[in-house]
Order: structure tokens, then sequence, then C-alpha cells
């Protein structure tokens, strides 16, 4: 699991922790409900935190009351290392409770007339890293996503969202570390995109790579300078299109 995407969700979880923690009209009771929540001991939290067992307890039973802020920055640190370490399934059930934000999804559009992937390639400066067989294929659309948060919020079938009225579109990731997330979660869905176009990274993690050939999905790393001119050059794709008078398949 990339760096990005496991602090992204370790911050939303410690968010909603915190928040309900600070409100509640019984402090200790929230902490031994998030506690057991978390399927962890007095013991083990106490150890994380460097307190003894009976301090943790002294404060969920109320034996001692109003828990400083640093002790309760503390404990839900210490929740969240000891998931981690887990495998951060409690922190990510946690964090896609919270509600999409708008900046999953960056951009969606369907062409009116489709465009060579050669085309795309060109617009958003792209150096092909698998497929390159394919760049005479059409392109119907496109969609232009924060990586870390997509793959965070959309799950199973959930990723249906991304693909606009077709698959056959350029799904497009921005914010990407290594690459390998995006496609792992293509992969694992059962339809896929026509391309795929990588934004961030100098260079593709090889199994990344290896996906993408096995998935036999176009894959372009994107040299454009920002996020914002990446997204202007796919709105642009379509009326170069239209301006060439080139014909549709």
């Amino acid at each position: 699991m990339d760096s990005d995407f496991l602090g992204y969700a370790r911050q939303l979880a410690c968010r909603r922790m915190a928040g309900e923690i600070v409100v509640s009209a019984n402090i200790g009771v929230s902490m031994r409900k998030w506690r057991e929540n978390f399927n962890l001991t007095q013991t083990s939290v106490a150890r994380k935190m460097g307190v003894s067992a009976s301090v943790v307890s002294d404060y969920e039973t109320g034996r001692r009351k109003f828990p400083g802020v640093q002790f309760l920055r503390k404990f839900i640190d210490a929740l969240v290392d000891l998931d981690t370490q887990n495998g951060g399934e409690k922190i990510l059930e946690l964090a896609r409770m919270e509600p999409i934000p708008s900046g999953v999804i960056l951009g969606i559009q369907e062409f009116a007339l489709p465009a060579k992937a050669s085309d795309i390639v060109t617009a958003v400066h792209g150096e092909v890293v698998a497929c390159s067989e394919m760049l005479d294929r059409y392109i119907f659309g496109y969609t232009v996503v924060d990586s870390v948060k997509a793959i965070l919020y959309f799950k199973g079938n959930e990723m249906i969202h991304l693909y606009g009225s077709t698959n056959e579109r350029a799904l497009v990731f921005t914010n990407v570390e290594h690459g390998r997330s995006p496609l792992v979660a293509i992969r694992m869905y059962p339809f896929k995109p026509r391309m795929v176009v990588i934004h961030g990274p100098a260079r593709i993690d090889p199994v990344a790579i290896e996906i993408a050939k096995a998935e036999r999905v176009l894959t372009v790393i994107s040299r454009s300078p920002t996020v914002k001119d990446l997204v202007q050059s796919l709105q642009d794709v379509e009326l170069i299109a239209k301006l060439s008078g080139k014909e549709s398949p």
C-alpha cells in the first residue's frame, strides 16, 4: 500500500475519532468503544502509549476525569499505529465512512467525436510504458481522479463511478507515487479502461507495467507540468479532433 494512500486514510480516521471523543458526554466510554472497535487490549494500547494499563483503564472507567489533549492524541495515535501494523483494516473502514470529497474526481467527459489514443498521448505529453500496439484504438472519453482518494473511496463495483457512460475511455490517475496501486485496482475490477494515464512519478513500478501488459491496457506516464495543465490538455483533445476534421470510427 502506497505511503501517501495509507497516510490519508490515517488522517481521516484520526479526525473522525477525535471529533467523536471530544464531544462525547462520557469521554471514557467513547475511548473504550473505539479501542474495542479496533480489537485492541488496554495493555497493548498502553504499551504503545508508554503508560501503564491501569492509566488507560482509569480513564475508560471514569476513575480519572477529562484526559488532556496530549493524552487523547497519544491514545488515538496508538490505535491507528497498531492497526497499521495489522494491515490498516480498521482505519480504511473508518476513512470510507467519510463523505466523498469533491476532490476525488477532477474531471470527467464523454467525447462527441472519439479520439485516437495516440492523440491523447501527445496531448498529455505522454510516454507509453505498456501496450504501445494499441495506440491506434479509439478513446470515447476520460476521467481524471486523485489516485489516493479514488482508491480509498471506491472499492469493488464502486469503481463503476469512474467510467461514465463507457469504459472505453482514458482513466487518468494523478497524485501517484509509484503507479502500482492504480493498476492493482484496475486488475481487480472486471471492466478495464481502454487506456490508463499516470501523472506524478518519474517512472512506474515494474510490477505495475507487468499488470498493464497482462490486462492489455495501454498505459502512459504523463509529463504535463501540473494537474491543471493535464486536465486542460484533455479538454482540448476533442476540440483539436473537430478542427482537424478527423472521422470517427
